[in-house]
């Protein structure tokens, strides 16, 4: 679970838009609608979570996990009736599709704070975010859809993004 400080979940999503989402087939028809908030670990993914097991080295965490949802390769069988299966070629891949899904990347809006203090020779590119109490210096190149937080000092002749 990613720290909510810093990341929004999205979500919740059905097993069955998660089986699309990665491109993998669900192995058990009567899961497709259950319901999934979050990925996690194997060792510590609960039964609204979905993870992946990809590494034999980890056969003892798949067995014992509480997960609700696991993405596996296509030899692989259920070890409990309560975990639903998707299988795919390559199950990293498809629990790096699905855990996008949960955490899209958010694109800045294009604002600049009226507290911010930038030098005139800055060149600042499309939809860039610029918080309160920001400092910018001279000759600054700021690329497309960065994001500067609240009080940041960037010095002179930096480039951004």
């Amino acid at each position: 679970m990613a720290d909510p400080r810093f990341f929004s979940v999205a979500g919740p999503f059905s097993l069955g838009h998660l089986a699309e989402v990665a491109g993998a087939e669900p192995l058990q028809n009567e899961f497709k609608e259950k319901i999934f908030y979050d990925v996690a670990p194997l060792s510590t993914a609960q039964a609204e979570h979905i993870s992946f097991w990809d590494n034999k080295l980890y056969s003892d965490e798949f067995k014992n996990s509480q997960a609700g949802a696991c993405i596996v390769r296509p030899d692989v069988v259920a070890p409990s009736d309560k975990m639903a299966l998707l299988r795919m070629a390559d199950p990293y891949a498809g629990y790096a599709k699905i855990a996008y899904a949960f955490y899209p990347t958010i694109t800045p809006v294009g604002a600049v704070s009226d507290s911010a203090l930038i030098d005139g020779t800055v060149k600042m590119g499309l939809a860039c975010h610029v918080a309160a109490g920001v400092v910018i210096g001279a000759n600054v190149i700021i690329g497309d859809r960065t994001k500067i937080g609240a009080n940041s000092v960037v010095g002179d002749g930096v480039e951004l993004g």
